[in-house]
């Protein structure tokens, strides 16, 4: 009786654990069966998991015979339905659908509310689309719920437009429907170049019994099929929580710009640089790289295999933003203007030097005490009848005029006093020895400051204004014939001009540029070169002043809309490559090569003698620039960074991915904390900036020392001198005039008395 029960329980036990695997494999089956085929799936199972609402996008489906309801109690979130077509072809049948789409009240009333709500697309056709038509169909459907009601130029205001994170996408397809690499084209053709990569997406192969489901992971990768990770015959039956296993972007690439950099450094990395020199570079390197545990490369020059990272790109204007809008999150950090440095100035005297001495007020009571003086001088000498010149020679002046002549000869100490015979009139004794003693004193004091302000040196009067510096030519007597000639004729805007440079190779337009610099008086508009293969350095379109206004939309490729202002700085006549290059003018267009360092030597040497010439950049350039010249050359006239600016709008940091990702949001913790503003002050201090000026050929201050001193007449001294000569001058002429005069007058039988 003991032995039964023990017997008992092993058969209990195999029993239970039959049953557990029975039960378990037609839960199995049944999930299997319950996500349905591919020519019926179970869309009631598929969607039941999902907390957001739903979209069947679908071609040759029955779905009304799935029997769904906005009542079911399976589908507690709102669903759309939209028919979409087998194949849909750039960019005719995409735009005609797409405005089909956006028109509809539906999708306008969901757009609305697309930030606050998820939504989950389910793309459905029989026979499967092609990987063009499914990144059309995934761009059209899903990307028109992001918020791309951007602003371009200078006043943009808008950030964390890229709200990826909120939207899931499954296509639901066979195995042997998509054996080519590319799931789907993730950037249009032609005439949009804006990339679109979705983050959540996944495919759900339906085979008969067998369910696969493949996401693309990482985030923001291309959407390749190396790129997706699968999971077969998995025993969950919920099936959006699977969007969760997709891994974040961790690896990103930053190309360094350095020109002083060599290629072997970059393959052996950055570490042996000082990377606070460069703050970015700091940044991203040291401190992103750090605390959001990402892996980022500097070695990858290109985008070739193995090097299809998302980019971290800083210094970014917005405008430039719009094309990376459904992939990239900007994160604004500034604004960026242009300023000019220029040490050139102009030290002028005019006749307010010789009335800076005395203010106004002075001034005032000056001329008020001569009136006053003169008129009681000439009551006092009312009563004694007769005022003499000359003791000798006697002559009747009564009248005020003459008095106040006297009294003006003393005040410009040409005459020593006033010679009149006053009798017993005290008072008249005690004012005029007032008068003169006070005239005498003031009369000292005025020449002995006239001749020390014209002593000292004046003051510099700086260029501030872009008016002052602009070429007033206004616009270019350029035209064209055909495409292989040009005529001076109609007017056209300087934009026509250099769009030509590039692309004409005749020799008449050789000598036409050539003739329109030479025989300029204009301002030299130079600014850092760009590093471009092939580069034609004698072209505007090769140097950052005109690359600044035209990404951000200041100037178009026709010219036809400009600013009159950037039309003057963007003249033929304003030189933009440094006085050294002119004799390449002669060469015909692209046989010279020019090295960069070159110009940097260049700008620096026509900078440094302070002729009509100006460096143009942002405010960060100009201010390392000048700190560096500064440093080098101590004995050079001081530089001056004018107060006019052109406003280009905002600049910030473009990172390939999620706004939510840790890296991003790091970041910003630093803009927020202050230290990004540290470490650009930092970078501006050590005078390095982001333009790497290199000096290797021309050092202007030995140049300067090994001339001769001469010690030469300039500045006030100078001025001094011309005075003189013009008052001998004007002497002559009115001696000779005198002379001429006595003469008639002697013919006349008239006696002058002198």
């Amino acid at each position: 009786m003991d032995f039964a029960p023990n017997q008992s329980r092993p058969s209990i036990l195999l029993c239970f654990f039959h049953i557990l695997v029975s039960s378990r494999g037609e839960n199995t089956n049944e999930k299997s069966y319950n996500f349905g085929t591919f020519l019926l799936p179970n869309l009631r199972y598929i969607i039941s998991s999902s907390p957001c609402i739903t979209h069947f996008l679908h071609h040759k489906l029955d779905f009304y015979s799935h029997n769904l309801d906005k009542s079911s109690p399976h589908l507690l979130n709102p669903f759309t339905v939209n028919q979409i077509p087998p194949k849909l072809s750039w960019p005719n049948e995409y735009r005609s659908l797409l405005m089909l789409t956006r028109t509809h009240s539906r999708i306008r009333s969901y757009t609305r509310h697309s930030k606050r709500f998820c939504h989950f697309m389910i793309f459905y056709s029989n026979p499967a689309p092609s990987a063009d038509t499914l990144g059309f169909l995934l761009r059209l459907f899903v990307l028109q719920f992001f918020d791309n009601g951007f602003k371009l130029g200078p006043r943009y205001g808008g950030n964390n437009f890229f709200h990826g994170d909120n939207f899931y996408a499954l296509h639901i397809a066979r195995r042997e429907q998509n054996v080519g690499d590319k799931i789907y084209t993730h950037c249009c053709l032609r005439g949009d170049h804006r990339s679109a990569i979705l983050p959540n997406f996944g495919q759900l192969f339906l085979a008969g019994d067998s369910v696969t489901m493949c996401l693309h992971s990482p985030r923001m990768s291309s959407p390749n099929r190396q790129n997706f990770k699968c999971f077969q015959d998995f025993r969950d039956e919920n099936l959006f929580p699977l969007f969760s296993v997709i891994q974040a972007q961790t690896a990103f690439r930053y190309d360094v710009y350095l020109p002083a950099v060599k290629v072997r450094q970059l393959r052996n990395g950055v570490d042996s640089l000082n990377e606070l020199e460069n703050a970015a570079r700091y940044i991203v390197l040291h401190i992103l790289a750090g605390r959001a545990n990402a892996n980022v490369s500097t070695s990858c020059l290109q985008d070739l295999e193995g090097c299809s990272f998302p980019m971290i790109t800083t210094h970014e204007s917005t405008s430039l933003w719009a094309a990376y809008v459904y992939k990239s999150t900007p994160v604004a950090v500034g604004a960026k203007n242009l300023h000019f440095l220029t040490c050139y100035s102009r030290s002028e005297v005019t006749f307010s030097t010789y009335t800076t001495p005395f203010d106004v007020y002075i001034w005032g009571a000056i001329a008020a005490s001569i009136i006053c003086v003169a008129v009681t001088a000439h009551g006092l000498v009312s009563l004694i009848h007769v005022i003499r010149r000359d003791d000798k020679v006697g002559i009747n002046m009564k009248t005020l005029p003459d008095v106040t002549f006297r009294i003006m000869g003393i005040l410009l100490d040409q005459i020593d006093g006033l010679a009149v015979k006053s009798g017993n009139y005290t008072e008249l004794r005690v004012l005029l020895a007032v008068w003169v003693m006070v005239a005498t004193v003031m009369t000292s004091s005025y020449k002995g400051l006239v001749i020390l302000g014209l002593n000292a040196p004046p003051p510099s009067q700086y260029l501030d204004k872009f008016e002052e510096i602009s070429c007033k030519t206004g616009k270019s007597s350029i035209a064209f014939n055909d495409s292989n000639y040009l005529y001076p004729g109609r007017i056209f805007y300087p934009m026509n001009f250099y769009m030509t440079i590039g692309i004409l190779q005749s020799p008449y337009f050789s000598k036409l540029r050539a003739s329109l610099i030479s025989k300029s008086s204009c301002f030299s508009i130079l600014s850092t070169p760009l590093q471009r293969p092939l580069a034609d350095y004698l072209n505007t379109q090769s140097y950052s002043f005109y690359d600044s206004l035209y990404s951000n939309r200041f100037i178009d490729m026709t010219g036809l809309k400009i600013d009159p202002l950037l039309a003057q700085l963007i003249d033929p006549g304003q030189r933009p490559f440094p006085a050294s290059l002119k004799p390449y003018l002669a060469n015909k267009i692209g046989t010279s090569n020019i090295s960069r360092d070159a110009i940097y030597s260049g700008i620096e040497e026509e900078l440094l003698s302070c002729g009509k010439s100006v460096f143009i950049g942002s405010k960060e350039d100009v201010t390392a620039y000048q700190i560096h010249l500064k440093k080098t050359y101590p004995l050079a006239k001081p530089f001056h960074i004018s107060k006019n600016f052109i406003p280009l709008g905002l600049t910030g940091w473009r990172f390939e991915t999620l706004h939510s990702l840790k890296i991003v949001k790091v970041f910003k913790n630093l803009i927020e904390s202050g230290i990004y503003d540290k470490l650009l002050e930092f970078e501006r201090l050590r005078g390095s900036g982001v333009i790497e000026i290199r000096r290797n050929v021309l050092n202007v201050t030995k140049v300067k020392k090994k001339k001769s001193k001469i010690i030469e007449l300039e500045g006030s001294i100078q001025t001094l001198f011309y005075i003189w000569g013009y008052a001998i001058v004007i002497s002559v002429m009115v001696g000779t005039f005198e002379l001429m005069h006595y003469q008639i007058y002697m013919r006349c039988g008239y006696k002058l008395i002198f």
